[in-house]
């Protein structure tokens, strides 16, 4: 899939290879009808595109229809040793979750904690990626995000085929 942000002086492509989108329906099914998560993990080239290559899903969360939460301590395992094993070529670039039964618009706690990513984390990070799946099981969608300029700015979707 892939996806673009057309907006004042941005040009930014987003890249999601078909297999690492394919894991993110599969979990937001097996976890279905509760809200799940994870982080996104990939690279930005010099032509200003991020590709996500992986996930990684939390091993302790809370959840229900409506709420999500994820603990950092596997997730920041291992995005040490995903940084660190591809000698700092994939690293974190943001966020995805699940609105099970509902559209895939960030809510109010979305824009949050986005904004919080980027002024209270660890993460060094000033442009977070946030995918948002929605819709029914049989029937999800995903919107995608930038966080810019205090915003979250939408990407279109371009192409919907087999990216590998």
């Amino acid at each position: 899939m892939i996806f673009e942000i057309r907006y004042e002086q941005l040009n930014l492509r987003l890249i999601i290879d078909h297999d690492v989108y394919e894991k993110i329906v599969l979990a937001t099914q097996k976890h279905f009808p509760n809200e799940f998560g994870g982080v996104l993990v990939g690279s930005y080239d010099s032509r200003k595109s991020a590709t996500i290559k992986g996930i990684i899903c939390p091993k302790e969360y809370e959840n229900s229809p409506v709420f999500f939460k994820r603990y950092s301590k596997f997730i920041n395992k291992q995005l040490k040793k995903i940084y660190s094993e591809s000698n700092g070529a994939i690293y974190y670039l943001g966020e995805w979750h699940s609105h099970p039964n509902m559209v895939a618009n960030p809510s109010a706690h979305d824009k949050k904690s986005m904004q919080k990513l980027v002024t209270e984390s660890d993460l060094k990070i000033t442009n977070p990626i946030l995918l948002i799946i929605g819709g029914r099981k049989s029937k999800l969608y995903s919107r995608c995000y930038l966080y810019y300029g205090k915003e979250l700015l939408e990407y279109q979707s371009i192409k919907t085929e087999k990216v590998t």
